[in-house]
């Protein structure tokens, strides 16, 4: 949502504003002919904020909307609709042809206050595996499907998160000059925990850097770097699940006496996982054997990094607690 208000504000039952909407009954803004888009707000009850365009350019285009916020939590997703038909409903999971339940919608909450210096930062995300090679003299792993630095990226099928180009921390470290000629402030790195997978969301270990992308040395000297160019950085850590080779969930699987058992959703030998991916495990915050986001944070904290450690972006952090 951008922060301008949009002129109109109808509220009522949502399918009925869509379809009248659809037949020209109520007040619109079109950027081109055929496109029309509106915000659908929920907050109890649905309420329909007509989106106005504001400016675009070869890449993208820019819509402002009215949003009222009345509790600490409001809800709310897009529709959009081109010509007289075809309504399309966008929320956090994609586009959709039907309307769909609230679980994956966009939320903006009155509690969650982020600091000052966000609002003007320039943020420029890396995969780390895709974005400068390095020697490691580590050979390849046993779960990845080695790939040359020109071969395509496979986007679908088995290898998708097991295809590896070799990208590293020090790679990074080396090219940080591309993000600060692009006038970049901020640097934002997705998982960088050792894994069994290129993308990293499926952490063996809270406490080292993956091995292949240089280890705990080659993030301290990233951040050294980093800092020292004016860039700040976010890292990315997974508070929702582990991977299923990480150490506790090794452990909870070995002995149900363990401690580390509380750390996870188990009914017998069954177990919650994100989105039922049984390789991620989900994590049960609310073990009677300690505190797992604080043995998370320790974790995490043991890294001998200078300086200002990375600030963190909790992945799937929408996720946490529910099954």
């Amino acid at each position: 949502m951008h922060g301008r208000m949009a002129r109109y504000a109808i509220q009522g039952d949502a399918h009925e504003l869509a379809r009248t909407a659809e037949e020209g009954m109520l007040p619109i803004f079109q950027s081109q002919p055929g496109f029309k888009a509106y915000s659908l707000l929920e907050s109890g009850d649905e309420i329909i904020s007509f989106s106005a365009w504001e400016s675009a350019d070869d890449a993208e285009a820019w819509w402002v909307a009215d949003l009222d916020v009345h509790n600490p939590l409001t809800s709310y997703r897009f529709l959009l609709a081109e010509g007289r038909s075809h309504p399309r409903w966008l929320n956090g999971s994609g586009v959709h042809r039907r309307d769909v339940t609230d679980a994956h919608d966009f939320r903006v909450s009155t509690e969650h206050r982020l600091p000052d210096w966000v609002e003007d930062q320039v943020g420029y995300q890396v995969f780390p595996d895709r974005f400068e090679r390095t020697a490691t003299g580590l050979p390849t792993p046993d779960w990845a499907t080695p790939a040359d630095w020109d071969d395509p990226v496979v986007h679908r099928g088995r290898t998708t998160s097991t295809q590896l180009y070799g990208g590293t921390l020090d790679g990074v470290r080396e090219r940080l000059d591309h993000l600060t000629d692009l006038g970049a402030t901020l640097l934002y790195l997705t998982p960088v925990f050792e894994a069994r997978s290129n993308h990293r969301y499926d952490a063996v270990s809270f406490d080292r850097v993956d091995p292949l992308l240089g280890g705990d040395a080659a993030l301290s000297a990233l951040l050294g770097a980093a800092h020292g160019a004016g860039l700040r950085v976010v890292g990315d850590l997974t508070t929702n699940h582990t991977g299923s080779a990480h150490d506790w969930f090794a452990l909870a699987r070995a002995d149900e006496g363990n401690p580390e058992r509380e750390f996870y959703l188990f009914e017998g030998d069954e177990y919650a996982s994100w989105l039922g991916h049984l390789h991620l495990p989900k994590l049960d915050h609310r073990s009677a054997e300690g505190d797992t986001l604080l043995r998370l944070h320790r974790a995490v904290r043991s890294l001998a990094l200078p300086g200002r450690p990375p600030i963190k972006r909790l992945h799937a952090a929408s996720s946490v607690s529910r099954a």
